[in-house]
């Protein structure tokens, strides 16, 4: 959150009045915030963001899934941290797309 802030104010883009956060802390940024939990399941403009963010993430992991194919089974969705983990051991910051 606080680096898509400063991506903003670095851009030069118009900032908003409040931002609201899906979870229990808001980051220190020069805007008000409002945290709240489940955000996503309330707000329409934090579900449409989450919708974008996923579809991305799940873009980004097929994209990997070709280049490094030992990933090609893992389902991000529900899948236990254990099975991930050697996977980010393995590959590393490679995989980090931020």
């Amino acid at each position: 959150m606080k680096r898509a802030y400063e991506a903003l104010v670095r851009d030069g883009k118009t900032l908003p009045d409040i931002a609201i956060i899906d979870g229990l802390y808001a980051p220190e940024i020069e805007v008000s915030c409002r945290p709240l939990v489940k955000a996503d399941a309330t707000v329409a403009e934090v579900m449409a963001a989450s919708i974008v963010a996923k579809t991305a993430r799940d873009r980004d992991m097929l994209r990997w899934s070709w280049i490094y194919p030992s990933t090609a089974t893992i389902s991000i969705k529900a899948t236990p941290r254990p099975r991930i983990a050697p996977f980010c051991r393995e590959l590393g910051p490679r995989l980090s797309s931020g």
